[in-house]
């Protein structure tokens, strides 16, 4: 299988694309641009939260080759902290200087140095909070997913030390874990050994580890063939759309089976693949990381505070050139990104 595979990066840009639209059209809508509530636009934007759910597929996927090719937990480490670690730096400096120029504007609370912690170290502030009573925020409420997915990389990689070709299987027993353990809590509250294991499942987040199953488990189908890996793909990637539907919604189920299908036929020959490869897409997929870090701060704080400047009006010109800038300073951050790497290579 090739290093870099172009679906990939076209599936992170509709990714990321489906999570900007989520967070202007939707959650702006709702907190701040009343006026655009219960448009048709808002509606469907309501759907680009599962943008994130589609980014735990692909890092499922990917993850799954990269320790399939690496024979190094430690290099593991060192290269997933090379490519997160130097956007996550530059992304929270450009937050907090949008942070110092706008305000307060969209964040909802008063942002401290202390603040840069849980985003620069990748640590969970709620942890952070639990097991060493100190109280911290983060920078942005959308780092929340990165914390997610360095859970999932710790867990694998050490995994992978211990069950080289087992890890998928682990990953998806600790999914089942979590929706046993949550069960059992529910029904038994007063027993504190379940209240210790759904404790243990939210802490390490498994709540989404189907998603990094299924992941996992196509990679291991396309590269071997096997129908046990394609059926535990597809028996999870059920899981993971009964689970963000809540049991409740079928408008969100099948959502998350379109999601599906889209990432299966992303890898064949067709006319969905071709689209996804477009440059546009290609585009967003090789800043989407880093757009992700900042699309929120930047976005909400520009266009909050020119949309007041004009007394409310000029709404579609304030949003696209929120999300110009926002896709600037990605693409810069990007370019940034891959300056340290040359000097990794060359130095170190």
């Amino acid at each position: 299988m090739k290093e870099r595979l172009e679906n990939i990066d076209g599936l992170r840009g509709l990714s990321i694309l489906a999570i900007v639209f989520f967070h202007i059209f939707y959650v702006y809508s709702l907190n701040y641009y009343y006026s655009q509530k219960y448009t048709p636009l808002f509606y469907i934007s309501s759907f680009g939260s599962l943008g994130v759910n589609l980014f735990f597929l692909i890092s499922g996927f990917v993850i799954a080759k990269s320790l399939y090719n690496s024979n190094s937990v430690i290099l593991f480490y060192k290269n997933r902290w090379k490519r997160l670690f130097p956007s996550m730096f530059f992304a929270s400096l450009i937050i907090y200087f949008f942070y110092f120029i706008f305000g307060f504007k969209g964040w909802g609370h008063q942002i401290t140095l202390y603040d840069f912690i849980p985003g620069l170290f990748f640590i969970d502030p709620y942890l952070i909070k639990y097991y060493l009573k100190i109280s911290l925020v983060g920078l942005s409420g959308v780092f929340w997913s990165l914390y997610v997915e360095v859970k999932f990389y710790f867990i694998a990689a050490i995994l992978s030390k211990f069950f080289a070709g087992k890890v998928k299987y682990f990953i998806g027993l600790f999914y089942l874990f979590y929706v046993i353990s949550k069960y059992l809590n529910i029904y038994f509250p007063n027993t504190y050994a379940f209240s210790i294991l759904y404790k243990i499942g939210l802490d390490f987040s498994f709540a989404y580890f189907s998603w990094f199953a299924s992941g996992m488990f196509f990679f291991f189908y396309k590269i071997k063939k096997k129908k046990d890996d394609f059926f535990l793909f597809l028996f999870f990637a059920f899981l993971s759309c009964l689970h963000a539907s809540r049991l409740e919604s079928y408008v969100v189920f099948t959502s998350c089976i379109f999601l599906y299908i889209i990432f299966y036929f992303s890898f064949e020959k067709n006319f969905l693949s071709i689209l996804i490869n477009k440059k546009f897409f290609l585009f967003l997929g090789l800043i989407s990381y880093e757009l992700y870090l900042i699309h929120d701060a930047i976005i909400v704080s520009t266009s909050l505070t020119i949309y007041q400047l004009t007394d409310n009006k000029l709404y579609w010109p304030i949003i696209i050139f929120s999300i110009l800038l926002a896709v600037f300073f990605a693409t810069i951050i990007r370019k940034s990104d891959n300056f340290i790497k040359c000097y990794y290579k060359k130095y170190i």
